[in-house]
């Protein structure tokens, strides 16, 4: 077995048993980095994660429940991922998130997004349509 197959499983066994992702993952203190990890979801994550690098995996989509709990989360980077959809409540469950990073995914549509962002990077998906029909540029 290779060394990615043998990650995810023990990625797979860790979220099972409800264990922190910081045995899979890099965590330096409120930081966590699961970049080129081989993973197919956002990992169990622990509640104080502020700042969050997924990049370089293989995440399809962005579930409700993958950041239920993290309230101290200011910033996401999903880089270069397959990411063709986000739930519309996902990203409302973080009252504090600053900056969304997403460049290099499949979205062809994103919804509202919640107004305390203020760095976007949505370049190379495949959006239809984007800027003020997301609700979060303002026009005063």
């Amino acid at each position: 077995m290779k060394f990615l197959d043998s990650l995810s499983l023990l990625d797979l066994v860790l979220q099972e048993a409800g264990l922190p992702t910081c045995l899979v993952c890099m965590c330096l203190g409120s930081s966590v980095c699961c970049n080129d990890a081989d993973l197919e979801n956002i990992p169990r994550l622990p509640q104080t994660t502020t700042y969050l690098y997924t990049c370089f995996n293989h995440i399809h989509q962005i579930q409700a429940r993958d950041f239920k709990g993290l309230t101290k989360l200011k910033r996401v980077d999903l880089s270069s991922n397959f990411i063709s959809s986000i739930s519309d409540n996902a990203l409302h469950l973080l009252p504090v998130l600053q900056d969304l990073i997403l460049p290099d995914n499949q979205l062809a549509a994103l919804s509202g997004l919640p107004t305390g962002i203020t760095v976007l990077n949505i370049c190379l998906n495949w959006l239809q349509s984007w800027g003020k029909s997301l609700g979060v540029f303002s026009m005063s």
